[in-house]
């Protein structure tokens, strides 16, 4: 749903229930009352195992905690449409009378509510973080899943690409838009350089997942240099040498990436043969936040191409012209 605050634009999903009455009661999730989001889950049991997020045996609810609401795309896949922050996560169903939580007649009720100022939703169009599913250890058909306790390697690092998303996130939170979560462009602290795109958030789970993958690629880690502006990102030994890698991370399969001028000048040493840090390899991970990503080591071979060690696959490079005006 696009605002999850009682529209009719609702996708069934699979769900029996939203085919059967045309809605389902999740569509107050978003929609603030008394300065609160109220969430609703479908729990046959009617009870949310709250012990597993810390609370004791006695305990009705447990506050503090992040919930993150995800949804079935109609083409297929799982996505992250919002989340609440220290949330208030309530053992048993529960079925107040919250204004405006009625549906034809019926009460809506919910189990989990957070303050609408810590309630984020993802606009329809930049819904494009996916959530791994249906495997060992991913989220399943049970309406309620707990992320810290999977056994699943790959889950535990969507899992930190998920907080990084949320931590970066640069929409505003219900209680100030009022409405729906609205990104907005974030400049760098000194107010100068390129400004930031509005997925500020989807970019930097991107670039994380990237980093994840390359680090559990080469194994032997040498130096994180991301924040030495150097022109590459990892170090890693192999054997006696050293290998500077660049990282580039894609949503998508196509191997096509830009570089910084600062990027740019170590890999035109690399093609000199005037790099005298080390090994330069470029890599570009494709798909990461999918559930089979794709990685690709390239090593310059001649003139402007470059291949892949591990597929074989060439690319070439093309310089570009760009400017800018302030």
């Amino acid at each position: 749903m696009p605002s999850y605050s009682g529209e009719k634009d609702v996708h069934a999903g699979g769900f029996d229930y939203v085919i059967k009455f045309g809605y389902g009661h999740e569509l107050f999730n978003f929609m603030q009352s008394d300065d609160f989001c109220y969430g609703f889950v479908q729990i046959r049991t009617g009870t949310i195992d709250i012990s597993r997020l810390g609370a004791d045996k006695k305990d009705t609810f447990i506050d503090g905690v992040t919930v993150v609401w995800t949804a079935p795309h109609p083409e297929g896949g799982r996505l992250v449409v919002g989340w609440y922050k220290s949330a208030r996560v309530y053992r048993n169903f529960q079925l107040g009378k919250v204004a405006g939580r009625k549906k034809d007649g019926d009460r809506v009720g919910y189990s989990i509510q957070a303050a609408a100022k810590d309630c984020f939703l993802v606009p329809v169009e930049e819904r494009n973080f996916s959530v791994p599913h249906s495997q060992h250890g991913t989220p399943g058909q049970h309406p309620v899943f707990y992320p810290e306790n999977s056994k699943n390697r790959n889950f535990k690092k969507w899992l930190v690409q998920c907080e990084e998303y949320i931590a970066n996130w640069g929409g505003r939170p219900i209680g100030v838009s009022g409405l729906i979560s609205e990104p907005r462009p974030i400049k760098n602290s000194a107010g100068k350089g390129w400004p930031a795109t509005p997925d500020v958030a989807h970019n930097a789970a991107v670039e994380a997942a990237a980093i994840t993958i390359v680090r559990d690629h080469f194994v032997n880690m040498k130096a994180d240099r991301q924040k030495d502006n150097c022109g590459w990102d990892l170090e890693f030994w192999r054997g006696d040498d050293v290998i500077c890698v660049e990282v580039k991370g894609l949503t998508g399969n196509e191997v096509s990436v830009e570089l910084t001028p600062n990027e740019y000048q170590a890999m035109r040493k690399a093609v000199e043969g005037t790099f005298d840090s080390g090994e330069y390899r470029l890599a570009v991970a494709c798909n990461v936040l999918g559930v089979k990503p794709k990685l690709f080591i390239f090593k310059h071979e001649s003139g402007a191409y470059w291949i892949c060690e591990r597929t074989s696959k060439r690319i070439r490079l093309v310089e570009r012209t760009a400017a800018r005006l302030s």
